[in-house]
């Protein structure tokens, strides 16, 4: 980028942030010292500051988000769409498991599922359906979400790509809205979100009576989709987030790598920490990376996205709950308030984590500084 741009890019970013630190949101409570969010702002603009010398990835991250937003699918819609995911599992999953015998006949049905339910606009697939990862009224927007759409849109990631965030950073909720909002825009594209037990989802999306037919299966079903003109991108989120089980599951992992790698196909990897996104990006040579990605702290939620949240109305119900029948909006807005200052994350880099803002409304435990996530 030519340096004119990059210092337009940087005192864009640093405008934004001290707009941010200037507008109040809700009335703060009254022993809020002022100094905390002077701190908190010079932080932030420092990590900008120093993010912005090379501006060439939030530039793609943000161009990727930009071509998207003037027509996202309202919330609500995506949330409903779940429904028609749940009905596309249920028919996946009633085919005849793999037991050993004719691996390319069963990687040719799989090959002609695919086909047919692209050919009906089903081209996201959540084979044991995650409706709870997804709230009433999601946000939209956060950073990972952004990052998502990134990654899930570059036609030139083919293999493994290993993303990280620190947990409760909503990277579910991110990556299944990432998945649905790009339902029929990419129709060629095929999206499959596993999460959770890395083996009992292998078994359930490559239909396997045992896990351990996985590369036996892998390159022919890749192969043929290919073949057919059809992308595959798979999301394994949660599912190898240490060490022990990156070492365990290596091999399956290297074997869905070279089969992605060599027909294009794309395996999105979601960790917690830096060190298991490393161990995954150098399992297989250039089959296997590490994401491009901002730190990890900087995936955490906005001020404007965390009040969001509070506004939710599963919040808000929450937030009622102590103040009786009788509550004023003016009680609940000091609720609000203490909500956001007290659940902010207690470093030098601020800003929230919905699980840890949610926790503080249900307990009253606030956010501790993160201690470093064994790889």
């Amino acid at each position: 980028m030519k340096p004119n741009a990059t210092r337009v890019l940087l005192a864009v970013a640093l405008a934004a942030v001290v707009q941010w630190a200037r507008t109040p949101v809700f009335a703060t409570p009254r022993d809020r010292s002022r100094h905390v969010s002077r701190r908190r702002a010079s932080d932030e603009l420092s990590t900008l500051a120093s993010f912005v010398q090379d501006p060439s990835f939030p530039a793609a991250v943000a161009s990727a988000w930009s071509a998207v937003q003037t027509a996202l699918t309202p919330a609500k819609d995506l949330v409903e769409s779940l429904e028609k995911v749940r009905q596309f599992a249920e028919t996946w999953s009633a085919q005849e498991a793999y037991a050993g015998k004719a691996a390319k006949t069963h990687a040719d049905k799989l090959t002609k599922g695919i086909e047919q339910a692209v050919d009906a606009g089903n081209n996201v697939l959540i084979p044991i359906a995650q409706e709870a990862d997804l709230p009433p009224e999601p946000i939209r927007g956060t950073p990972f979400e952004k990052l998502m759409f990134a990654v899930l849109q570059n036609t030139s990631v083919a293999g493994v790509y290993a993303l990280h965030a620190e947990p409760g950073a909503g990277k579910s909720t991110a990556a299944t809205l990432a998945a649905l909002e790009l339902k029929g825009r990419q129709p060629k594209d095929v999206i499959v979100l596993l999460q959770n037990d890395f083996e009992r989802q292998l078994e359930s999306f490559f239909c396997l009576s045992n896990v351990k037919y996985t590369a036996e299966i892998t390159r022919p079903f890749f192969t043929s989709l290919k073949d057919k003109g059809i992308r595959v991108r798979l999301i394994l989120d949660n599912v190898l987030d240490s060490s022990a089980i990156i070492t365990q599951s290596g091999d399956r992992l290297r074997a869905l790598a070279r089969a992605a790698n060599d027909n294009s196909h794309q395996i999105i990897v979601i960790v917690q920490s830096e060190a298991a996104a490393q161990a995954i990006g150098g399992l297989n040579g250039d089959t296997t990376r590490k994401g491009n990605q901002m730190p990890a702290e900087l995936y955490r939620w906005s001020r404007q996205e965390t009040v969001a949240l509070l506004n939710s109305t599963n919040i808000q119900e929450l937030l009622k709950k102590p103040l009786g029948d009788d509550a004023e909006a003016e009680d609940l807005n000091v609720l609000l308030a203490e909500a956001l200052e007290r659940s902010e994350i207690p470093d030098k880099y601020g800003r929230w984590r919905p699980r840890s803002t949610k926790r503080y409304i249900m307990t009253g435990d606030r956010p501790t500084a993160p201690l470093p996530i064994p790889g």
